[in-house]
Formats: C-alpha cells, sequence, structure tokens
C-alpha cells in the first residue's frame, strides 16, 4: 500500500486558417528577398509505416496523423491523452480507473465500461493489451501515427475505428545522447536522458532513463489532505539494432516502466431534474460542473494505481528471395494494482443511506496479472514492381489473472474481504495479405483481407462456485483501395474497409448489487463496422504546404452497449451488462493543413466533423428515469466538432542559439454522459503556450498549459450511487493552468 503525498466557429477557424495561408502567399511579390526565400523551403518528408511498408505519408491512400519526434519533445506527449491534444478526430477520456482506457478515433465512442476500446495501441506495429491500461509512459518515440477508420485487415482485432502507433527512436551509428529536466508548478518533475552507444560499424546499442513525480493539482475535501491527482514513474529501456548486412536488421528493444497514481480527481454531481413521476425518476439536465471543492473520498491511505509493465520486442527485416521477409515478436508482463473509492462521495459514518452494507463508502480492490505473446510473419515483395504483395500469419495468446475485492465500508482492509478470482485467456489467429497493382502509370487499386479467429475462455465465480465459459469469434476482414495520382502534387483516394472488435463475458468484478447476471446474457458477440472513405492529398506552394481532406460514412452494427437486468420480485437490485443491441452510423469529414510560410514561420491546422448517431437504443437506465432514448441520438463521449491549430515561429539570435514560440490551440464541442443526451460537459478550448532558446546542443524551453484555465470537465459518466440508490453523475476535473520549464543538453 503506498501513502499519498504532501462555434459553430470551428468551421470558420479551419477555413480562415488555410485562407489566410493562401492569401499571404499571393501578397508577397516575387521579386522580394523574404518571397525567394520562401520559394526554397519545403516542408519535410514524413514516412510512415501505417501499410506495414515504409511509404510517403502524402502517397497512403487512407487518413493518417504523423506526429514527428520535434513535436513529440516539444509538447511534452508522455500519454495518449497529450496525443488528444495533437489530433483532430482522436478523443481520450477514462473511466472509473486508469484500467477504463476509452480512446476513440472519428466519433466511435467506447460506452460500455471496462470493454475493450475501438483503437488499437502499437509499438514498433506490436500490439499493447488493453487491460493494462494503454496510457503508455513515452521515452524517446521518434514518431506517432494516428490512422483513422477501420484498420483490421492489416492489425487484427481490436482497431475498430482506427490504430495507434508508436514508432520508437533507433539506436545511433555514432556515440551521443542527451539529459533533460523539467520542472513545473504544483511539484511536477521529470528527468530523462538517453546514450547512444556504437559497438561496431553494425552494431549499436541505446539505453533510455526517466524519472517523474507530481504532486497533483487538488485535495480531499473531506480530510484536507493534498494529493488527489498525485503520480510518479520511472523507467528504462535498453535497445540493440544489428545490421550485418545490407540486407539483415535486427532491432531487439526491453523496456520497464512502474507507475502510480492516487486517488484520482473526480466527484459527484446529483441529478437536478425530475424526469418521471416517480420520487427516483430523476436526471442532470445541462451542463455538469467540475468542481474541485467536491472533490471528496474516504481513501486517503488506500493504494491508487500501480502499474509494473516489462516489454520487450524483437523485430527482423530480411531483404530475400527478391523481397523481404519480417518477423515481429512482442513479450508483456504487466502487474496492475487498482485500489480507490469508487463512489467518490466520501460520505461519513452518520450518513443514512439506503443500502446500510455501503455505509461510509464503496471501494473496489483489483490486483491483476497480464502476459501475453504476440509473433507476426510477413513476406513483402519488390515494392517497384508493378505488381506488389505482402502475405502473413499472425498469432498472440494473453492471459490476464484478477483478484477482485468489493470491499464496502473503508475501514476494512482488503485482507479482510474475501477475494473473487477470475481469469480470462484469449488466443488470436490470423492470416492476411494484401496486393496492390497499377492499372496504369498514375491509377493503382489495392486489395487487403484478413481471416482472423478469437478463442476466448474465462474461469470465475456464478452463483457461488466456479464456472468455465469458453466461445469463438471468426470474421473476414476485408479493405479496397484504389488511388489516382492527378498531379505530380495531388492524389485522389477511395477506400472501403471493415473493422471488427472483439466479443466477450459479462464477467467483470462487481457487476451490480445482490444480483446475479443470468447465463444466457454473461456472453455478448463481436461488434462491426463498414467504413467508406474519399479524401485527396496535395502539396501546394512548391512544396511548402500539404493540404488533405476526407469524407467519410461509417456502418457501425452490433455494437455493445449498456443494458441493465432488474431480476423478477422477490429479488430487488440491478446489474449491468454488455449487449449487442446497438446500431449506429457516421457521416463525417476531415482537413488538415500544414504551411511552411517562410524559415521562420510554420502554420499547422486541422478540423474534424464526426458526428456520431446511434439509433433506436433504448438505455434501460433512462427507462428507470422516465425517459425515452429512441430515434437518433448522439453518443456519449464524442465531439460533433473538434479544431486544432498550432502557430510556430523561429528566428537567430547571436551565434549559434535561436529563440522560438509555439502556440497551440485545441477546440471541441460538447460530449454528453450518455444516450439520454441530457447531462453534457459543454465546449471546451484549450491553449498551450511555449518559448524556448535553441543551439545545436542546447534547448532551453518555457510553456504554460491550459493557458486560460479552461474548467470545462475532461468527460462526464451516469453512476448508479451504491449508497442512495440514486442516479449520479462522476465528473473528470480537468487539470488547471500550469506553468513549467524543460533544459535539454546534448552531446
Amino acid at each position: 500500500m503506498r501513502p499519498i503525498r504532501p462555434m459553430r466557429t470551428v468551421a470558420g477557424w479551419a477555413v480562415l486558417t488555410i485562407a489566410t495561408s493562401l492569401a499571404s502567399a499571393q501578397t508577397h511579390s516575387p521579386s522580394s528577398n523574404t518571397a525567394t526565400d520562401n520559394m526554397s523551403v519545403e516542408l519535410d518528408e514524413i514516412l510512415v509505416t501505417a501499410r506495414k511498408r515504409t511509404e510517403n505519408l502524402q502517397e497512403v491512400p487512407i487518413s493518417i496523423t504523423a506526429i514527428s519526434q520535434q513535436q513529440i519533445e516539444r509538447r511534452n506527449l508522455t500519454d495518449l491523452a497529450d496525443l488528444a491534444k495533437s489530433t483532430a478526430s482522436f478523443t481520450w477520456s477514462e473511466g472509473l480507473s486508469p484500467a477504463d482506457a476509452r480512446p476513440a478515433i472519428r466519433g466511435q465512442a467506447n460506452i460500455r465500461t471496462a470493454s475493450q476500446p475501438t483503437v488499437g495501441v502499437f509499438v514498433d506495429g506490436n500490439s499493447v493489451s488493453w487491460r493494462s491500461g494503454l496510457n503508455l509512459q513515452t521515452v524517446d518515440v521518434s514518431r506517432i501515427e494516428v490512422v483513422k477508420g477501420p484498420q483490421s485487415a492489416l492489425f487484427g482485432r481490436g482497431v475498430l475505428s482506427g490504430a495507434v502507433n508508436y514508432v520508437t527512436r533507433r539506436p545511433e551509428a555514432e556515440f551521443g545522447g542527451y539529459a533533460e529536466a523539467l520542472y513545473g508548478s504544483d511539484g511536477r518533475a521529470d528527468l530523462r536522458g538517453r546514450l547512444d552507444l556504437p559497438a561496431s560499424d553494425t552494431l549499436s546499442f541505446a539505453v533510455t532513463g526517466r524519472w517523474s513525480e507530481f504532486d497533483g493539482f487538488f485535495s480531499n475535501a473531506l480530510t484536507g489532505r493534498d494529493g488527489v491527482g498525485a503520480e510518479d514513474a520511472k523507467g528504462g529501456s535498453i535497445a540493440l539494432l544489428w545490421e550485418p548486412t545490407s540486407e539483415l536488421t535486427a532491432y531487439a528493444r526491453v523496456s520497464y516502466s512502474s507507475e502510480w497514481q492516487a486517488q484520482p480527481a473526480r466527484h459527484v454531481v446529483a441529478s437536478n431534474t425530475q424526469t418521471g413521476a416517480l420520487p427516483r425518476q430523476v436526471w442532470f439536465v445541462g451542463k455538469v460542473p467540475a468542481d474541485p471543492a467536491l472533490i471528496a473520498h474516504n481513501c486517503d491511505d488506500c493504494g491508487g494505481m500501480e502499474r509494473d509493465v516489462l516489454w520487450a520486442t524483437l523485430n527482423l527485416d530480411w531483404e530475400v528471395l527478391g523481397g523481404t521477409f519480417t518477423s515481429m515478436t512482442a513479450f508483456n508482463d504487466t502487474d496492475y494494482l487498482a485500489d480507490y473509492d469508487t463512489d467518490f462521495t466520501g460520505i461519513l459514518d452518520t450518513a443514512i443511506p439506503l443500502h446500510p452494507a455501503f455505509q461510509n463508502g464503496f471501494r473496489a480492490y483489483t490486483d491483476r496479472d497480464i502476459r501475453s505473446l504476440g509473433q507476426e510473419l510477413r513476406f513483402t515483395s519488390a515494392q517497384e514492381a508493378r505488381l506488389r504483395w505482402m502475405v502473413g500469419a499472425y498469432y498472440y495468446d494473453e492471459k490476464v489473472e484478477d483478484d477482485g475485492r468489493s470491499i464496502v465500508g473503508t475501514s476494512l482492509l482488503p485482507t479482510q474481504v474475501p477475494s473473487i478470482p477470475q481469469t480470462n485467456e484469449v488466443t488470436s489467429t490470423s492470416v492476411f495479405g494484401s496486393l496492390a497493382f497499377d492499372l496504369t502509370d498514375r491509377l493503382t487499386a489495392g486489395a487487403e483481407i484478413r481471416w482472423n479467429e478469437d478463442d476466448a475462455e474465462v474461469d470465475f465465480i456464478f452463483a457461488g462456485a466456479p464456472r468455465r465459459l469458453s466461445n469463438t469469434w471468426e470474421s473476414w476482414l476485408p479493405r479496397f483501395t484504389l488511388d489516382f495520382q492527378w498531379t505530380p502534387d495531388l492524389m485522389i483516394y477511395a477506400n472501403a474497409s471493415k473493422g471488427s472488435k472483439p466479443g466477450g463475458f459479462n464477467t467483470a468484478l462487481g457487476a451490480g448489487v445482490g444480483v446475479q447476471l443470468p447465463a444466457e446474457l454473461i456472453p455478448y458477440d463481436e461488434e462491426n463496422a463498414w467504413s467508406y472513405e474519399i479524401g485527396a492529398k496535395s502539396q501546394l506552394l512548391e512544396g511548402r504546404m500539404t493540404l488533405n481532406v476526407a469524407a467519410f460514412r461509417i456502418d457501425w452494427s452490433r455494437m455493445q452497449v449498456d443494458s441493465q437486468y432488474i431480476p423478477p420480485p422477490p429479488a430487488i437490485g440491478t446489474v449491468g451488462y454488455t449487449n449487442n443491441a446497438g446500431k449506429a452510423e457516421v457521416n463525417g469529414a476531415e482537413v488538415e493543413l500544414r504551411w511552411q510560410a517562410s524559415d521562420a514561420f510554420e502554420v499547422s491546422a486541422a478540423y474534424a466533423y464526426t458526428p456520431s448517431r446511434i439509433f433506436d437504443y433504448q438505455l434501460s437506465s433512462a427507462t428507470a428515469a422516465g425517459l425515452s432514448t429512441l430515434g437518433k441520438r448522439h453518443l456519449p463521449y464524442t465531439s460533433d466538432h473538434t479544431a486544432l491549430a498550432s502557430l510556430t515561429y523561429t528566428a537567430p539570435l547571436a551565434a549559434d542559439w535561436a529563440w522560438f514560440g509555439q502556440l497551440d490551440a485545441q477546440y471541441r464541442t460538447s460530449q454528453y454522459a450518455s444516450i439520454a443526451n441530457l447531462a453534457e460537459t459543454g465546449d471546451r478550448t484549450l491553449v498551450d503556450l511555449r518559448f524556448g532558446l535553441n543551439s545545436p546542443s542546447w534547448q532551453i524551453t518555457a510553456f504554460v498549459t491550459n493557458l486560460f484555465d479552461d474548467d470545462t470537465p475532461d468527460n462526464i459518466s451516469p453512476f448508479l450511487n451504491p449508497q442512495t440508490g440514486a442516479r449520479n453523475f462522476i465528473v473528470s476535473v480537468p487539470d488547471p493552468r500550469q506553468w513549467g520549464l524543460r533544459v535539454r543538453y546534448s552531446f
């Protein structure tokens, strides 16, 4: 146990940015020195590996956002929550704990608590177990690729709405490295470093390390104790790059991280509106406030979240038989412990609850061990041929052992409460392939297909006795693409793809109060989506600008949604479960722009319209409140509009020094807490500001995040208060304004 330490304006924004860019470029006289300088400045080529081969971003017929190493370092992107501020159609939220990660792309949010997200996360192409929480502490990532739309044909299971691939920085051929220190307000500190060690002309090593801590922004209103939201982390990696010949490359990497987070900054808001005739038929209507003064809990001495992750990968590429043979092996060993007050109310012993057993709090304790092994083998033909192809096979095995305790009355210790064991095992097997054929010099057609089979098994306690269930899900997952190089600087494309999200079992610990779910409702099925996309990728102003646009439609079926089981009399209570009752669609569009206006000035902007709508699904908790959710409803945890803008100005100083300023802004429209579409977050605007000095050896950056101290909730979730039986809402309180200084020395 660990103690706690002392716009409609969105569309206008995007259009204005583009129009201003083009207008500025045209107002400069061609004979001026500035114009001459600008003509020589081109954007750097961005290479991505989203289709399991190295390609120019502007030549890939799917939507991808690629974030460079420079921007990762400058913006201090350390996790998926940070990534959401750099990708227009990517959203991030957490449920009641870090293990309930809910990343989503293009409005395909995961609305069922503790089920697999719709986004897959990968490190160098190797899948990361979602049950570990997904939120990686990044050290030395050279690029992050956010691939939008279903990617099941090449990436497999759990990539219904897209994939995030972290591409790590490989060892350098020359001795070097860096040391970096960051200090921020509210006790934020971060130290990290890297050392590149070439052993020979063919063998290089790299060693990285990181240590960080944060005191938290908030305190417990019940006890006055600081440290709500506190965290610390430490970790490192050892990487090896061996290139004995020009045809063979071996890249091995082992990393370890240990993270801890205290009780999260969440609080309860009660319903405020009578929505039915009965006394308990109430709901919250309107914008839910995020008020730090309401943060109260009974878990100052709980363990919080501890997560230790060992991650090992070996990627081999061998050019042989006129193509490339690739082997990718990944091993994950995660130990996860969560110990929280999960009613978030801080009610004292003097309260008179509806359920006396829950007096003084509801505490959830989960000890989880995750072991997984993934192996992919594939052969890719030469990329210069008119007909290009790839074949491959994939095997993934995962075992998750849970030891859970639902502790009522927080005066009890976990050791005083009987444990509820549960084991989940999944074996996934795939065979996949792709073809691309140049119909003409400018027109290319492509097809991809994957056969995937998931075998799942769960051992759990049912009606007081051990029980085992198993199921198998089989899918055929295709993608078809067509791209036309209209001019050397303009490509138009179309694609259609199918994605799936694995099925599972309703055996989550603590799913209900005094009620056992019937056996026939325990399994739930896969969900599927077909995505249709057309787009264009262009280079303008002689290579100084890229402008990419896409329009898409997503047909989403057999959605895994929230339901409640109410037993027949004389039993009382409810139990939540997942079933496949939902059908939804998204008809949206995206725009991304990058413009190198001059040697000094760079602009990037993005806008996404992702109206995700679910049809004719009656939310059972809304029924209990006297509400109908039939018809066309806004999917929770999604925004119809998101927009980003980044302005960077760099100018030389004396000697080899230069200074820069960077302004990053994100805007998103309101998100609903549920399909009832009554409780919402309100629109949110975040602005970050950075100023710095650079030289070949030094980088000094001062920053302010959330410059205008926006207090819109990160997200909100409906919640049945176990103490009172009332419908409440859990609010995630956002981080307030924070300042800091980062110093890096490179050698």
